[in-house]
């Protein structure tokens, strides 16, 4: 089962053991760079695997400001991270496809952007 929460201090620790390979760290981030980059237009959340997190990533509310070629309130997806040890079974899919699109996972501070 795959769930997606807002990250809070108690997920710290579970997030700083996610392992990409180096090669991805240039395309997502560090779990430390992760933790540190929460805003207030930057919302971060985990990814949860049969009730372990798996996986990270982070919600810009305020990307068309900053990217100019994006229509107003286009929210960003950034850092999105999977585990080294649970990428290629189909849960970055499932997250994208199946949660960010659903009504449950849509939260009130989204709302202008949908």
């Amino acid at each position: 089962m795959i769930e997606i929460k807002p990250f809070t201090n108690r997920d710290e620790n579970a997030v700083k053991r996610i392992v990409v390979p180096k090669s991805q760290v240039r395309f997502a981030s560090t779990a430390e760079d992760f933790i540190a980059s929460a805003t207030e237009t930057m919302h971060l959340y985990v990814i949860y695997y049969h009730g372990k997190i798996i996986g990270f990533f982070k919600l810009d509310i305020a990307y068309s400001e900053q990217m100019k070629f994006c229509p107003i309130n286009t929210l960003g997806l950034r850092t999105f991270v999977i585990s080294q040890h649970y990428q290629g079974k189909g849960i970055g899919t499932a997250v994208i496809k199946g949660y960010c699109t659903t009504p449950q996972y849509i939260t009130l501070d989204m709302m202008p952007y949908i």
